[in-house]
């Protein structure tokens, strides 16, 4: 057993790796697979796969793979030739990655998920490799999954490296778990191994335990039973908050076995943990009532919840360590200032009130900030900023912001380092039931989606209680909307490029909450083919109706007639065979999608009776005449050969349903003459 009383070895991180970590690829007859049941195997003492899981699932009974939100998992089985050490990386992976081994003793059968035994985790901390490093036994087969971080994908490349040794390794079937405890209580981490399997310690098997950077040093005052895989601290303090790391020497190798990061909650929440990752934080929460709800939805396997004691999150302190702390890809600014090692906290309050948090102790310049979301697995752009402080140097004051809360209201609270700095942090947290603000904003009606045709007017609006008192801004794609601060949002003539999602803010003082996103399609209204408005038929004959452009959309079309839905016209054409004098009206066409529907601007369908022309005399002059349709136009036009390309127009008029009779010349020369629609 180690025992910690405020020692710790001056020594540098040691260099661990007994092979290099750019691994020789080997050309391997195996690949990474989806399914568990279909995995292949390989007992190649090096080599690498490639891989993409973007077509990779998540099945049922599967492993959390390293107690981390994942998804899209492959796998391989690797077989032992030897008694050795084994490292598995997956550097060279274009995306985050968790990586896990697991193994199934001969006892247990054969391998099924839920029979795996993990030995070796590791997530890859964004930009970081995924490594792992274990003892194998010789004809052991080791099964290996790779998956991405929050659902991640891309392209997976998983390589490995084997050393035999003379000494057989221990095998590994339990770890400590992150935890927290309060100031004074003792702390105990012990990594288990499994005594029926392989030969467990033995004086060649050699560990350390590590505080961060330094080697841990062994109490001699301690009990002649040494159980060296066991660190005890019998009085936690806020200078022991960090990272505790058991190294393995097996013959002249050394590698690390264990991690577990150790914090101080002073309410004695032992789950309740503060996390470099914003996503591992929602895992880790500190809860108000029933529990932790990070939105509808959200998947409960992937986040791991644990559930604080209601009587929890009044006041308290969260202390933790942020020497490895950095930003994450996509993270905002807090504060508008620069960071780079920030930590995040989940809370709901136990009740309304006025919170104040404040990073007083932290010996680091800090950056405090406070955000608030409504959305199922919020991301980085889901996040709403509440408030936020910072101070440039450690002798200035605290960082502190004061915001009136909701029971149950999400908050995120991240604490970061001014210019990267990182140290111990200090997050403390005061609710004040007595200040409960007179009116909190609460949505009663959300902005709604809508398809928009180019060029119309569209309105979005947000109901809320109380709206005199409450503020408002809008988001389109999570920018600001210049001037849009009222509970409704009118664009008057639409555009392209007033497509996109849109939200809304309402807060009230320092409380705020954002709408559901409503997403505005905009599109060209559908057009049928028409000249100046009308299309003509003679009744007998075929009536068509097309479109100018087809539709993207499979469906759904409807013709209308009169304004009426047409029975059965439900394609994005319109044939009537051998239309009838009833079959003239209004025409329209109709766009159905799921967020609204289009309908064309109306055609003019006329029936055209069989045209004849007479040529008729009277006592002054000649005449051609025809018999009409009733409100037709009819163009009378003359040219000097029937092969002449110049028409020229006599006469227009529209057709009461009588004949129409025109005077015409019959002097030389020859005249030719036609009547047209127009």
């Amino acid at each position: 057993m180690v025992s910690i009383h405020n020692r710790i070895l001056s020594a540098a991180w040691l260099t661990l790796m007994f092979v290099s970590s750019t691994f020789i690829p080997v050309s391997l007859s195996i690949d990474l697979q989806d399914n568990f049941a279909d995995r292949e195997s390989t007992s190649d003492p090096t080599g690498t796969l490639t891989a993409d899981n973007s077509r990779a699932t998540i099945e049922n009974r599967e492993p959390r793979h390293a107690n981390k939100r994942s998804g899209h998992s492959m796998w391989m089985t690797w077989v032992a030739s030897a008694d050795g050490i084994v490292t598995f990386s997956t550097d060279g992976s274009d995306f985050d990655t968790v990586l896990a081994a697991y193994f199934v003793r001969p006892a247990d059968g054969a391998p099924t998920l839920d029979r795996l035994r993990e030995t070796a985790k590791a997530d890859d901390d964004d930009d970081e490799r995924g490594e792992i490093q274990f003892g194998v036994l010789q004809g052991q087969a080791y099964e290996i999954a790779v998956a991405g971080y929050d659902d991640e994908v891309g392209t997976i490349q998983l390589s490995w490296s084997f050393i035999s040794t003379t000494t057989i390794p221990p095998v590994v079937v339990s770890f400590p778990d992150d935890r927290s405890v309060r100031i004074g209580d003792p702390l105990t981490l012990s990594v288990d191994f499994d005594p029926d399997f392989g030969n467990g310690l033995t004086d060649d098997i050699e560990l350390k335990w590590f505080f961060n950077d330094d080697e841990i040093e062994d109490d001699d005052d301690e009990d002649d039973e040494d159980e060296p895989q066991t660190l005890t601290i019998p009085s936690f303090q806020a200078e022991n908050v960090g990272f505790y790391r058991l190294q393995m020497r097996v013959d002249d190798i050394r590698f690390f076995i264990a991690s577990v990061e150790v914090q101080i909650n002073s309410e004695g929440a032992v789950s309740v943990l503060a996390r470099s990752k914003w996503l591992d934080a929602l895992g880790s929460p500190l809860l108000a009532n029933a529990g932790f709800t990070p939105g509808p939805g959200s998947s409960a396997r992937k986040l791991n919840v644990t559930k604080a004691n209601v009587s929890r999150g009044f006041t308290g302190s969260q202390i933790f360590n942020t020497i490895y702390a950095r930003s994450q890809p996509g993270e905002p600014v807090h504060c508008g200032v620069p960071g780079g090692s920030s930590y995040w906290f989940a809370y709901e309050p136990p009740s309304d009130g006025r919170l104040v948090v404040n990073t007083q102790g932290s010996n680091f310049p800090t950056i405090l900030a406070v955000y608030t979301w409504n959305v199922p697995d919020p991301q980085f752009s889901d996040l709403v900023p509440l408030s936020c402080d910072h101070v440039p140097s450690v002798a200035g004051p605290a960082s502190q912001v004061t915001i009136d809360v909701e029971n149950g209201q999400k908050l995120a609270i991240v604490v970061d380092g001014f210019q990267g700095a990182t140290g111990i942090a200090y997050l403390n947290y005061s609710l004040d039931t007595s200040s409960v603000p007179d009116v909190l904003p609460k949505i009663l009606a959300q902005p709604e989606s809508l398809l928009v045709g180019l060029g119309d007017s569209f309105k979005l609006a947000v109901q809320v209680t109380s709206p005199d008192k409450m503020k408002f801004q809008w988001h389109k794609d999570n920018e600001p909307l210049t001037g849009a601060t009222s509970p409704e949002l009118l664009i008057p003539t639409s555009s392209l490029t007033d497509a996109g999602i849109y939200t809304v803010q309402v807060w009230n003082g320092g409380n705020s909450l954002i709408s559901e996103a409503a997403r505005i399609v905009v599109r060209p209204k559908p057009a049928v083919v028409q000249s100046a408005g009308i299309v003509r038929y003679a009744p007998g004959k075929p009536l068509m109706l097309v479109l100018d452009e087809v539709p993207e959309e499979s469906c759904c079309f409807q013709w209308l007639k009169n304004g009426d839905p047409l029975e059965g016209a439900t394609s994005h054409s319109l044939i009537i065979p051998a239309a009838g004098i009833a079959d003239a009206g209004q025409y329209q066409f109709q766009l159905i999608t799921p967020l609204g529907s289009l309908v064309s601007p109306h055609v003019q369908v006329q029936a055209v009776g069989p045209l004849e022309i007479k040529l008729e005399s009277d006592s002054d002059r000649v005449h051609l005449s025809w018999s009409a349709s009733a409100g037709v136009d009819y163009v009378l036009q003359m040219a000097y050969g029937l092969t002449s390309n110049t028409w020229e127009t006599i006469s227009r008029g529209r057709s009461d349903g009588n004949t129409l009779t025109t005077p015409i010349s019959m002097e030389s020369p020859v005249r030719y003459y036609r009547v047209l629609l127009p």
